[in-house]
């Protein structure tokens, strides 16, 4: 048996809002995530390495730190073969994807140098969705996410998807048709 992973990055999100990962809240602000978290793989020792998405993005698919104002995505470095995680899952013939519906090119440019086979950016999705000024909405971006899981599954393919959100991020703001809903506080 051979298992898919998808990889979600959620954009300016902490543990400390989950039940799972701190069980001191009253509540859960985060039901589903908890669920996903107590009924999959999980760790509770991890750290965040950077100030910045593109910090994180690098730290994780090549295992490349950043160093205070200096990130591999930013430089020349970037151009240098790194291992990486893309190049790991296609040596086990797996197919690979990066989706980011984030504005900046640099971080589609790297998943592109990491050797994922196929990279999405905002640019593709522009004419579709809705931004909310940093990127497109998760709502959107999650369709996205499983156009490309239906495209392997219908194939009987492997596949390493990682996948960027950004709604997490301020300004929050919400697509448009959401504004009939109503919200808890």
């Amino acid at each position: 048996i051979r298992y898919n992973l998808v990889f979600i990055l959620l954009e300016s999100f902490a543990t400390e809002w989950m039940f799972y990962f701190n069980p001191k809240l009253n509540e859960s602000y985060t039901p589903f995530l908890d669920q996903l978290a107590k009924n999959n793989i999980s760790y509770k020792n991890f750290y965040s390495n950077g100030y910045y998405t593109a910090d994180a993005i690098s730290s994780i698919i090549a295992s490349v730190p950043s160093f205070k104002d200096l990130n591999i995505i930013t430089t020349n470095y970037t151009q240098n073969k790194f291992f990486t995680l893309p190049r790991l899952f296609r040596y086990f013939r797996f197919q690979t994807a990066f989706i980011s519906t984030q504005f900046h090119d640099s971080i589609l440019l790297f998943s592109k140098l990491s050797g994922f086979k196929k990279s999405i950016g905002f640019n593709e999705f522009t004419n579709v969705y809705e931004d909310n000024g940093w990127g497109i909405h998760d709502e959107y971006g999650f369709e996205i996410l499983n156009q490309e899981i239906d495209k392997y599954r219908s194939k009987r393919l492997n596949y390493f998807i990682f996948y960027q959100t950004v709604s997490s991020h301020p300004p929050f703001t919400y697509p448009s048709t959401w504004k009939e809903k109503k919200f808890k506080n």
